[in-house]
C-alpha cells in the first residue's frame, strides 16, 4: 500500500509540475484581425528557432524586418537585426528610422497585443466601419478589440 501511495504521489506531482511549465509554444504566424485606422495591418511570424519576421503595411507604406525574440513571462521581447544599407542613401536610413518597430509585445490566450508609449497594453483601437441599411449608407469610426491572432497555415 505504501508503494502504491508513493507512486500515486509521484505521478500526481509530475502531472502538476508539467502543467505549471512556462514553456509556451508561441511559434506561428500572427495577423491583425482588422485594418487599423482604415488601412494599416501587421503580421508577425515567430519561428521555433527564436527568430521572427515582422511586416507592417498600409496605404502607401510597407515595411518588413526580422530579428530574434525571447519570451519573458507574458512579454515577447523583440530584438531587430541592425540595418545593412548597401546604397548609402541617407533618405533610405531616415525612412527606416520612422517606421514602427515594437520592442515588446504582450502574449496571452494565443493573442498578441501591442504596448502604447506609456507601457500599457492596447486592448482597443480605432477602425473605420461602413454601414449599409437598405437605401442609407454611412461611415464612422468605431473602437474595437485590437490584437494579432494566430492563423493556420496549409503546407
Amino acid at each position: 500500500m505504501k508503494i502504491f501511495a508513493t507512486v500515486l504521489l509521484t505521478v500526481t506531482s509530475l502531472i502538476f509540475l508539467a502543467g505549471c511549465s512556462s514553456n509556451k509554444n508561441i511559434a506561428g504566424k500572427y495577423r491583425t484581425t482588422r485594418a487599423e485606422l482604415g488601412f494599416f495591418g501587421t503580421s508577425l511570424d515567430l519561428k521555433k528557432d527564436s527568430t521572427f519576421r515582422f511586416h507592417f503595411g498600409g496605404d502607401l507604406i510597407s515595411y518588413t524586418d526580422s530579428g530574434r525574440y525571447t519570451l519573458s513571462g507574458s512579454d515577447i521581447i523583440l530584438k531587430f537585426y541592425p540595418y545593412h544599407l548597401d546604397t548609402g542613401l541617407e533618405a533610405k536610413l531616415n525612412a527606416r528610422d520612422t517606421v514602427y518597430r515594437p520592442k515588446k509585445l504582450y502574449y496571452r490566450n494565443r493573442k498578441i497585443r501591442h504596448y502604447n508609449i506609456d507601457g500599457h497594453v492596447i486592448r482597443r483601437a480605432r477602425y473605420y466601419q461602413e454601414r449599409n441599411l437598405i437605401l442609407f449608407k454611412w461611415n464612422r469610426w468605431v473602437k474595437r478589440k485590437s490584437y494579432l491572432k494566430k492563423v493556420k497555415e496549409n503546407y
